[in-house]
């Protein structure tokens, strides 16, 4: 299978050791550098991204003397046709190599191919790939351990790529490795991908939004392998709890079977069964001897199927597991898993002992046993933060069995484990089946109860509406007798919505309401009460005593849950930088306190560092941004509040960066129709804000514009949405900058950042002095915030362009530094070429492919493919190397 086609995410370390040996060329260091890496972790495509310009493969299939090297020199002297006319003795001594015969004076052949490659090397910066070398034939060893041996004295990088696994089973690849290892200059090891970039990538390959659960059955096959995920993600469906293998993966796994007879499957089905296994345990359960188990255990080791982890065993990717189970009987599958935990039983109860049985009782269909492990398993994970996991072990405890009272409870558990694992729609649902339920089975005040999480899961899923409507039905419900607390914990619940929608008239109304029975409220309810009377002093009255509202909810929640006291750091620090306050040096305080309870763990923590994202982006920190970002990215399917948290910041995080991979992810299809279906500027605006500078980062200017025009009218108040008013003032019509002018004036007498804003409003609509007076203004403003990534754009608009580019390279906004720069490098009149076609003359200039390009000015291939295509024209040039000589002569005169 190709590898060309899976996207490059999670490489950007080991690609930029590719390229700082590229860069070296320039001076004539030459060297070696070695890729290992199993099957599919993107080898080639990491040659690919790096622009290395030659290659060539050794073939399992075809193993004749010489085949790699002449891949080589056939692409070498495509590049210098003339290099053998005339030169007989030359033409002689490669003859054995480019008719791959053994024969003639193996040293002849030696010396000529390093006198082809250095005669080729002259005048340009040459790069060598020789993959896959774990199959080279003992002919090309010989000539590519003379060839590495000069590389250092040879303009020239050479990059070699294998797999250890296989390289070790043949004498010839491994005696190769053994000679050239050690003067290697670097030796990269290509391992799994991240699960934050493993979601990444399920995300830009997959052709329909797929559920965090079958994501998570992907990434726990592919165990972070590039192409089975890629591979994988295409072929899952949405409605499947469990990831189909591709007929080209089973075919993969099938061929690593093969050696083994039906004994031996036996044997690997039991240990498949096992997952994690001991050989004595899998002896005991397929009937063998521990000394037979143990010699297919060796066997299935050395053919790459499972590794050793201590004293015990598991398979080397869940994929093979899952194959190897794959054909067995239902009944035969649950006899087998049946036997697995009746000997389970009989060992110490430890918390891995009970997940074990947990799954193992499922399979067996044990209903009574299948319930007790599943909830003890789930109370276990639920300590750890892992909800995912919770929710699944009480899915199973549940087993398809109807809510009553003997299933309530359960029910109960699993909605807490939806919400706490951000899947807010299948929360709501499932509460509110319980509350119908609950209205005709039990009393008022139990039933009011359950609106309370009820009105929680509809407001995370966007539905406002439906979240003040549970809260009042429960109201209504619990009547004029309910308990005063009771009444206390519904009106601050109640009261926190209406003050986050802005409706601040009716949340003053029902706060006092809650005052009348605060002495009864518990310390939970306690807690959403002062959030509310700390977001009303806020946005009705531009602080009052909020910090002290915030200050008590947060030492209320010091004793609870880990995810409810980090909730409430997050919430306020929401708070510390609304517009009305601008406290961004409390915001960092509260930052530094909530950042140890991260170290916690587990991965329901990840869902709330959306804020942190946010707070190191907006202060121009963009990599501690992206990886906060990192921990919401697999919550962003399921949980719609967590699609529009990650595409408002990681969409204009991408475009900073030159991140295409992450552009991708971020982009949803449907997700200006999915922000626009919430009546909240909170929520719709800065999506339309970041969509829209997209659409302006591919020439779609016209669109962004009427995206903004279609926005602005559907505001009553700018709120923290300043951004979007900045692109009204920068492409929108006459009408529609008054209108953002207008939503603005309100905000500039109270609000620093809405003065700064308004500044930079005013000199994208200004020319001349007073444009770059008004430009300067702003970003001094920004500057004092500080927000540096705005400071440096009112500095472009000012026209000081060096300064901004220093700005942004010390952000880590490296798309708009090369931008400036490239603009800079151009100077006025000195170029016909475009800014745009500048950069990618740049890029060339530095020998990256059409691909690499690509990625790092977020643009397509094809619309590479039209720039050079231009860029050929305007110069009357015709090959990549004159636009690179172009770019050289360009970058000495700007020195």
């Amino acid at each position: 299978m190709s590898t060309g086609g899976v996207p490059l995410i999670g490489r950007s370390g080991e690609l930029a050791v590719l390229r700082e040996r590229m860069e070296a060329l320039r001076g004539g260091t030459g060297s070696l550098v070695l890729i290992e890496g199993d099957a599919g972790t993107g080898k080639t495509r990491l040659l690919e991204a790096a622009g290395v310009a030659v290659q060539g493969a050794a073939l399992e299939y075809a193993g004749a003397p010489y085949a790699p090297v002449r891949d080589v020199l056939n692409a070498l002297l495509r590049r210098q046709p003339k290099l053998l006319q005339g030169n007989a003795a030359l033409a002689q001594s490669l003859k054995p190599v480019l008719e791959l015969e053994r024969a003639g004076t193996q040293r002849q052949v030696l010396d000529a191919v390093v006198q082809v490659v250095r005669e080729c090397s002259k005048g340009e910066r040459l790069t060598i790939a020789f993959e896959d070398i774990h199959w080279i034939d003992s002919a090309s060893a010989e000539v590519l351990a003379h060839l590495a041996r000069q590389a250092a004295t040879l303009p020239i990088a050479i990059f070699v790529t294998y797999r250890a696994g296989d390289a070790a089973q043949r004498s010839e690849s491994l005696g190769l490795l053994a000679a050239i290892s050690r003067i290697a200059a670097d030796t990269i090891a290509l391992r799994g991908l991240s699960d934050a970039d493993a979601m990444l990538l399920i995300a830009q390959a997959q052709t329909e939004p797929l559920p965090l659960s079958v994501r998570r059955t992907i990434c726990e096959l592919a165990q972070g392998n590039p192409l089975l995920l890629t591979e994988l993600a295409r072929h899952a469906r949405a409605d499947a709890e469990d990831a189909t293998l591709p007929v080209s993966l089973q075919l993969l796994v099938r061929e690593r079977l093969a050696v083994f007879d039906e004994e031996e499957r036996d044997v690997l089905r039991v240990c498949a069964a096992l997952e994690i296994f001991d050989h004595t345990l899998a002896a005991e359960i397929s009937g063998l001897s521990p000394e037979r188990v143990l010699d297919v255990l060796k066997k299935a080791r050395t053919a790459g199927i499972v590794t050793e982890r201590g004293r015990r065993f598991a398979f080397a990717h869940a994929l093979i597991r899952h194959a190897i189970t794959s054909d067995v009987l239902a009944i035969e599958l649950a006899q087998l898993h049946a036997q697995i935990a009746t000997r389970l039983e009989l060992q110490e109860q430890t918390p891995e002992t009970v997940r074990r049985l947990a799954y193992h009782y499922w399979i067996a269909g044990d209903d009574e046993r299948t319930q007790r492990y599943n909830v003890m398993a789930a109370k276990e994970a639920e300590s750890v933060y892992a909800f995912e996991d919770a929710a699944q072990y009480y899915e199973r405890a549940i087993n398809g069995r109807l809510i009553g009272e003997t299933t309530i409870a359960l029910y109960e558990r699993l909605a807490d484990t939806y919400e706490r694992a951000a899947r807010f729609k299948p929360a709501a649902n499932l509460l509110e089946r319980m509350f119908a339920w609950s209205r005709t089975h039990r009393s008022g005040s139990e039933t009011a109860v359950l609106g309370i999480p009820l009105s929680r899961s509809r407001f995370q899923a966007l539905d406002d509406d439906g979240s003040i409507a549970a809260v009042r039905d429960a109201i209504a419900i619990a009547g004029p007798d309910a308990s005063p607390a009771l009444k206390f914990e519904l009106n601050s619940l109640l009261a926190w919505y209406l003050v986050h929608l802005r409706r601040t008239g009716e949340a003053l109304a029902v706060l006092d309401e809650a005052d009348r029975c605060k002495e009864a409220g518990s310390a939970h309810a306690l807690v959403r009460y002062y959030e509310a009377r700390a977001a009303y002093d806020v946005h009705a009255l531009g602080g009052g005593q909020w910090r002290e509202h915030v200050e008590r909810a947060i030492e209320l929640s010091a004793g609870m849950d880990t995810i409810i006291h980090i909730a409430r750091f997050a919430n306020a620090m929401a708070l510390a930088v609304a517009s009305e306050i601008d406290a961004y040096t409390y915001a960092f305080e509260l930052l530094e306190r909530m950042r140890p309870l991260f170290d916690r763990g587990g991965d329901g923590l990840g869902q709330y560092m959306h804020m942190w994202s946010r707070l190191m982006f907006v202060c121009g920190r963009l990599r501690d941004s992206r990886e906060a970002l990192d921990a919401v990215l697999p919550f962003m399917v399921d949980g719609t509040s967590h699609v529009f948290r990650v595409a408002s910041i990681g969409i204009p995080l991408a475009l900073h960066t030159g991140d295409r991979a992450l552009l991708t992810a971020c982009s949803r299809p449907t997700l200006l129709k999915e922000a626009f279906n919430s009546k909240d500027p909170v929520v719709f605006a800065p999506v339309v804000t970041a969509v829209a500078r997209h659409m302006i980062s591919e020439n779609r200017e016209g669109e962004a514009a009427a995206l903004v025009e279609q926005t602005l009218p559907r505001m009553q108040s700018a709120g923290n949405n300043f951004d979007l008013l900045l692109l009204a003032a920068r492409i929108g019509s006459k009408p529609v900058v008054d209108r953002a002018f207008e939503l603005l004036k309100p905000w500039e007498e109270r609000s620093r950042s809405a003065q700064a804003t308004g500044a930079l409003m005013r000199a994208y609509r200004a020319s001349g002095k007073q444009r770059t007076a008004l430009a300067h203004r702003a970003a001094e403003l920004y500057s004092a915030l500080p927000w540096p990534l705005h400071q440096a754009l009112a500095l472009e608009v000012a026209g000081s362009r060096e300064e901004a580019a220093d700005i942004y390279a010390q952000c880590g906004a490296s798309a708009d530094a090369l931008r400036l720069r490239a603009e800079g490098r151009r100077g006025p009149n000195s170029s016909p070429l475009s800014p745009r076609e500048l950069e990618v003359a740049l890029l060339v200039g530095e020998g990256r492919s059409n691909r690499a390009i690509a990625e790092a000015l977020v643009l397509s291939e094809r619309t590479v493919e039209n720039h050079i295509a231009s860029i050929f024209g305007k110069l009357n040039m015709r090959s990549r190397s004159e636009i690179a000589s172009y770019v050289a002569r360009e970058n000495a005169r700007a020195v």
